[in-house]
């Protein structure tokens, strides 16, 4: 069964979030720093069996690319193990953190960037499904 995993960066930190097999549930998987993201995505690509890894990056109004999206997009590649790479699309991830906030504000839990970063990541998964996955 496919998985996808989903990722959302920050500055600091990237948030990842994960489908069920069949691609109708996202779990918020956890907050990792930068530098621990190769690593990481390499074991959960593994032990989930990760078909496809949907990264989110901010667009503008016109839906095209921002600086940041522009630098995600470069970083991305630096970040990811070369054999994931074909793996990769990306989607537009724009306000997911600001419905993150209010999620967890609304369920009172600690607003915490680590919370705030798997959250949004989670958010923008669940967007892709909706509206994006082609399969």
């Amino acid at each position: 069964m496919p998985w996808i995993l989903g990722i959302d960066f920050g500055d600091k930190r990237v948030g990842l979030a994960i489908t069920n097999e069949r691609l109708k549930i996202v779990h918020p998987l956890k907050t990792v720093k930068k530098k621990e993201l190769q690593k990481e995505v390499r074991r959960i690509c593994e032990e989930y069996e990760v078909t496809k890894i949907v990264v989110g990056v901010p667009l503008n109004k016109e839906g095209k690319d921002t600086t940041y999206s522009k630098k995600i997009k470069t970083e991305i590649k630096t970040f990811l193990p070369s054999k994931l790479l074909p793996k990769v699309e990306f989607w537009d991830e724009s306000f997911t953190s600001f419905e993150a906030k209010t999620m967890i504000k609304q369920e009172n839990l600690p607003l915490t960037p680590h919370i705030v970063n798997k959250i949004s990541a989670k958010i923008m998964l669940e967007d892709y499904l909706n509206k994006g996955e082609k399969n």
